[in-house]
């Protein structure tokens, strides 16, 4: 099932052209298929460290890559595409990952100069943030909304929005 917060987070701010999409951690493709059965798309590659025999990553441009704090990233984006994609889906990835920098450095490198980030991660709660302990072992990292706009722009995003529905944060980050 599609979560309806990222359906509208597509919506909203999804260029209206022929679409170039790099999904990030994709799992099992869904939001990037989705995207395609509503606009015009012209590639999608999905990234992960395995592939998931879903119906919905068929006809994906997958490469399987486990993104580590080792990871070249500047030889990782010169196989996926350097400024090749206009958008580029982050959806639950940044907290699964110790090397979360990793991940929007790749952005970076593969973003079109137009082009957009979505995406969504674990944050604190807004009603527990006095008492948050997360001993999820799944995700190693919960976030801030505060933290997430001072993280893309250290690496060189210049208009990030952020919200939050109580844990998941969603954010929108824009080179201009």
């Amino acid at each position: 099932m599609l979560d309806e917060r990222k359906l509208r987070l597509i919506v909203n701010n999804i260029p209206y052209k022929p679409l170039k999409v790099l999904d990030i951690f994709s799992g099992d493709c869904r939001y990037s298929k989705w995207i395609q059965t509503h606009y015009e798309v012209e590639l999608i590659t999905a990234i992960d460290k395995k592939k998931h025999n879903s119906i919905w990553c068929e006809d994906v441009n997958f490469k399987q890559v486990e993104i580590t704090c080792d990871t070249d990233v500047r030889e990782l984006s010169m196989d996926v595409g350097i400024n090749a994609y206009n958008v580029i889906l982050m959806f639950d990835a940044l907290e699964h990952t110790p090397c979360y920098g990793k991940l929007i450095e790749l952005a970076k490198r593969c973003i079109t100069i137009d082009g957009v980030v979505l995406g969504s991660t674990i944050g604190i709660p807004l009603d527990k943030v006095d008492d948050a302990i997360y001993s999820d072992p799944e995700h190693l990292h919960l976030f801030t909304q505060v933290f997430i706009i001072k993280l893309f722009k250290k690496y060189g995003f210049e208009k990030v929005r952020v919200s939050q529905d109580h844990e998941m944060i969603f954010f929108t980050a824009r080179i201009l």
